[in-house]
């Protein structure tokens, strides 16, 4: 022997591959498919987008000051469902 020190790798059975189907994707813990989630898109998300956008529009567009623009619109943008409620409940009107 001249000193060195050899490594051996454990030998490791390789684990079978999982095939996944990209049209059905899955959550990676539970294997819920997204949609029974509620995270696969839909109709509700796309009308409070929609809404929210509205919403953005008539804030830029009304009389009140520019801080209190800024505010709401960052209200409606950080809380899409509950800064829509709040605008349209005690938003600026014109």
């Amino acid at each position: 022997m001249d000193g060195t020190v050899n490594f051996v790798r454990p030998y490791r059975k390789a684990q079978p591959t999982t095939i996944i189907d990209p049209s059905k994707p899955t959550h990676p813990t539970t294997g819920s498919t997204l949609m029974e989630l509620g995270i696969g898109g839909g109709i509700l998300g796309l009308i409070i987008f929609v809404l929210d956008v509205y919403a953005i529009i008539k804030i830029v567009g009304s009389s009140a000051s520019t801080i209190a623009k800024i505010i709401w619109v960052l209200v409606v943008l950080f809380l899409p469902v509950v800064g829509l409620i709040a605008w349209f409940i005690f938003g600026p009107k014109s």
